[in-house]
C-alpha cells in the first residue's frame, strides 16, 4: 500500500524514499489493466497475495501455448485437406483424379495416442495380409485339387 505518510521533508533520504513510493505507485498503475484482463479482480490485484499476479502470469503463458499448439494443428489439418483435394485442380489433366479420402481419425495429440494408432495399424495390416495369404491357399487348393492324380493308379 502506498501512504502519504512519508514526506519529502522528513530527514535525509525522505526524497528518495517518496520517490521511490511513487514510482512503484505509477508501475502499479500502469499493470493494472494487463492483470485485469488476465482475469483478475481490483481486489485480488491491490489487497490481495502480491506472489498471485506471478500465477495468473503462468495460467497466461500456458494458455496461450496451448492456443498456439491448438492453431498449429488446425493449420495441420487444412494443410492436409487442401493435399488431399488438390488433385482435382489439376486443368490440362485429361482424365480427373479422385481426391485422396479424408482421415478416418483425428491426429494423435500424445505419445500415448502414437503408440496406440501404430498398433491398431500394425493389427490392421496383419488382418490383411492375413486375408490376403487365406485367400491364396483357397484358390491355390482348388486348383491343385482338381489336378491331383494319385500316383498309384497307374
Amino acid at each position: 500500500m502506498v501512504s502519504d505518510s512519508l514526506s519529502s521533508t522528513g530527514g535525509s533520504g525522505g526524497d528518495s524514499t517518496t520517490a521511490s513510493l511513487l514510482a512503484y505507485t505509477k508501475m502499479m498503475d500502469e499493470c493494472f489493466p494487463y492483470y485485469l484482463a488476465l482475469g483478475m479482480t481490483e481486489e485480488q490485484y491491490w489487497d490481495k497475495d502480491c506472489e498471485l499476479v506471478k500465477a495468473y502470469r503462468k495460467a497466461d503463458e500456458i494458455k496461450r501455448d496451448r492456443t498456439n499448439q491448438e492453431m498449429w494443428w488446425l493449420s495441420g489439418y487444412l494443410y492436409d485437406v487442401m493435399c488431399r483435394v488438390s488433385p482435382l485442380y489439376h486443368d490440362f489433366v485429361k482424365k480427373a483424379p479422385k481426391p485422396v479420402p479424408y482421415l478416418n481419425e483425428p491426429y494423435p495429440m500424445s505419445k500415448k495416442q502414437v503408440e496406440e494408432r501404430e498398433d491398431r495399424e500394425r493389427k490392421q495390416e496383419y488382418e490383411k495380409t492375413k486375408a490376403m495369404m487365406e485367400s491364396f491357399m483357397q484358390k491355390h487348393n482348388k486348383q491343385t485339387k482338381g489336378s491331383e492324380r494319385n500316383v498309384y493308379d497307374d
